[in-house]
């Protein structure tokens, strides 16, 4: 991008822009509650004493989340529970902020359409909160416009940093991975091989960093083993054909949702109806390779395909895709209207749909991200209780006592400042049908329970526990009893002092 007034006054916008839906995400800073973010945390939280990812700590997904949180609380020290969450949500800010002001200082006007756009809805899909599908937004972003707007003979520095992109999307989600392998080629075609090696220079750093948390067998094992032959055939409701097809038509099959219109279901169809008319008129000048290309790229990234119009936790996988959408969208209608004539009834849909668009996403977001929030009040809903599990954990436990949390309050794990009893830090359902996951489990329960043994949902019989509940006493708040288990034995030999101070926070065992 050529610096000109144009350029200058489209980054004095997009900073404006960003300050107004910045300060409206730090209002939102505790105002919703997800898992997801909270396996990121307290997974970092155990890297930084020392643990390894895959080996010590389970999990099947990709390790650059876990290790920025583990970044996030090295740097900040958070020392509340209500400091954790906020200053993850904060880093959030600051990345897309960063972000955004790099695309559209590189990539000019579409870029400030897609944050435009952007930025005020992503808080529908959760892209406001700190998980791997919100980080990985910018630099797939990133990488689709190079491939868009950049021609050949690419910068060394250029190259350098697609390759730092890459690599952010390759430690941070795999349903991504076959866009990559696309990108990789592409550039490989339009590079010469010996200018490619700067864009492998580029994934150095993470690769190096990636590498010194994790263990490289147990991460094999983990995100692709468990994934292929476990996870995808326990949640996928469609087979790999069904999924794929409805991964590249997408869009289209957006005008049959009618009831139940999401915000997100009205851009996505507003986006698509832009998307058809500039992808007609482009062709109709016979300009077919990049509507093409475009109808590629958009369908690589919706490979974990999810029915359009969820939001929140049954929609965040769509983020990616969504981002894509507005990205590809908004650029198909810019190149159109600078580069092609066409004829006037075109124009009016054109202008007809946009101003839709616009009215959509002042009304929407206005609505949703811009309501007035107390962060005390919003962090007292939802995260007190892990809070006050965890502190009656913290005052009963002594050193080499454990904790196993079932299937995914991980808050507690933190707030306690407790070792966790088994490398499954989580226990969703699905695990119980995974010999290799459940066998070791019931063994530690069997051989060396742990103290504390925390298991929300569990009288539903999903987690095939119960036959251990004999050995734990439910802790008691306001005379009920919760979801907190101690083994008989360590409620024997709790003394009088905890007992006053588990009593000052309403908890008992009577």
């Amino acid at each position: 991008m050529k610096w000109n007034k144009l350029s200058l006054s489209l980054l004095l916008l997009t900073i404006i822009l960003l300050f107004f839906t910045s300060r409206a995400y730090q209002n939102q800073a505790l105002s919703f509650h997800f898992v997801d973010e909270e396996d990121n945390i307290v997974l970092g939280s155990y890297l930084l004493k020392g643990e390894k990812l895959y080996s010590d700590l389970f999990s099947h997904h990709q390790p650059l989340a876990y290790i920025a949180s583990a970044g996030v609380q090295k740097i900040t020290n958070p020392n509340t529970l209500f400091l954790l969450i906020k200053r993850h949500r904060e880093v959030v800010i600051a990345w897309s902020a960063l972000w955004s002001v790099i695309l559209v200082a590189r990539f000019g006007c579409p870029l400030f359409l897609f944050t435009a756009i952007y930025e005020p809805l992503k808080i529908f899909l959760l892209g406001n909160l700190f998980l791997a599908e919100s980080l990985v937004v910018y630099p797939l972003v990133y990488l689709i416009s190079a491939l868009l707007f950049l021609k050949k003979g690419l910068a060394r520095q250029e190259l350098i940093f697609l390759g730092f992109c890459f690599t952010l999307i390759l430690w941070l989600l795999t349903p991504l991975w076959p866009i990559l392998l696309f990108a990789f080629f592409i550039f490989l075609y339009k590079e010469r091989l010996k200018k490619i090696s700067w864009l492998l220079l580029g994934t150095i750093p993470l690769v190096l960093l990636a590498a010194s948390f994790i263990s490289l067998k147990d991460y094999w094992h983990n995100a692709f083993y468990i994934n292929l032959f476990y996870y995808i055939p326990a949640t996928s409701k469609k087979s790999i054909l069904e999924t794929i097809t409805y991964a590249f038509i997408s869009p289209f099959t957006s005008f049959f949702y009618w009831t139940g219109r999401s915000a997100t279901l009205q851009i996505t169809q507003l986006l698509t109806a832009l998307l058809m008319i500039s992808w007609l008129v482009i062709i109709k000048k016979g300009g077919w390779k990049l509507p093409s290309l475009m109808f590629v790229l958009l369908g690589l990234t919706n490979l974990r395909y999810v029915s359009l119009g969820q939001q929140e936790y049954s929609g965040f996988h769509l983020l990616p895709w969504f981002a894509s959408l507005i990205l590809i969208s908004t650029t198909s209608a810019f190149l159109i209207w600078k580069k092609y004539s066409f004829g006037r009834v075109i124009k009016v849909i054109f202008v007809l749909i946009v101003t839709a668009l616009i009215w959509v996403v002042i009304r929407e977001s206005g609505q949703r991200l811009f309501t007035p929030h107390n962060i005390f009040q919003d962090f007292y809903i939802k995260y007190s209780r892990q809070e006050d599990f965890g502190r009656a954990i913290k005052i009963m436990k002594e050193k080499e006592e454990k904790l196993f949390v079932v299937p995914d309050e991980w808050l507690v794990y933190w707030q306690a400042d407790i070792a966790h009893a088994s490398k499954m830090v989580n226990y969703y359902a699905w695990m119980a049908d995974v010999e290799e996951i459940k066998n070791p489990l019931h063994k530690m329960f069997s051989e060396n329970p742990p103290t504390y043994f925390y298991c929300d949902r569990c009288r539903f019989g999903y987690f095939g526990l119960e036959e251990f509940f004999p050995k734990y006493q439910k802790i008691k708040k306001d005379g009920s009893e919760t979801n907190l288990m101690v083994l008989k034995e360590k409620v024997k030999n709790i003394n009088e002092e905890q007992k006053r101070e588990l009593d000052y926070f309403r908890f008992t065992f009577e």
